[in-house]
């Protein structure tokens, strides 16, 4: 199933690729279904560590309305001091929040 985004007025610009890779990722799991309202994607390094660092946990949230998929979030996570991960930076894209 195709994901259609709805991009404009957003504060953060969100390109055509990533786009089209959460749109891949989704159909790789028959997702969405016609009941599905929200698609929340974690990525992440099994090598990243507290101690030799590398590249950040990311949580993308995306919602449907009306047909249209925007996007909720982004989060970035990363250790900072303790061994456990902590978020960095928040996008908040479907209310201007940063």
């Amino acid at each position: 199933m195709n994901l259609t985004f709805s991009v404009e007025g957003l504060l953060l610009p969100v390109t055509v690729d990533l786009q089209d890779k959460l749109e891949q990722i989704a159909n790789q799991h028959d997702l969405p279904t016609p009941s599905t309202t929200a698609l929340t994607f974690n990525f992440r390094d099994t090598s990243y560590s507290a101690e030799d660092g590398g590249w950040h946990p990311v949580e993308i949230r995306i919602e449907q309305e009306n047909g249209q998929w925007s996007f909720s979030y982004i989060t970035d996570f990363s250790y900072v001091g303790y061994p456990q991960g902590e978020i960095a930076n928040v996008f908040y894209t479907n209310n201007g929040s940063i």
